[in-house]
């Protein structure tokens, strides 16, 4: 994936724009990632670095109704990845692949 955004939450740096479920059917890898895969960020400036998976998510909130709510499709959610905060967002700039190692 080649990254747009990244922003500090609670559990690292999110990462956006995220994967489709439909994206998954044909790369049985990233279907399969566990937390702790290690991921090299390669950056448009030609520097890489090596981080690991933290975990991923797509945005919902709870309802009124107590239903559970996503801004996105249900049927093919966009699923964001988190890495670990190890260094500042602005090292993950616009335009950074992201790739399972």
């Amino acid at each position: 994936m080649t990254v747009q955004a990244a922003e500090v939450d609670s559990q690292g740096l999110r990462l956006s724009p995220g994967i489709r479920l439909s994206q998954t059917k044909d790369r049985p890898a990233i279907g399969q990632m566990m937390q702790r895969a290690e991921l090299e960020l390669r950056c448009p400036d030609g520097t890489s670095l090596r981080t690991v998976f933290v975990t991923y998510g797509v945005s919902a909130w709870r309802g009124e109704d107590g239903a559970l709510d996503i801004y996105d499709d249900p049927a093919d959610p966009e699923i964001k990845l988190t890495i670990p905060a190890d260094f500042p967002a602005e090292q993950v700039p616009a335009g950074t692949e992201v790739w399972l190692l």
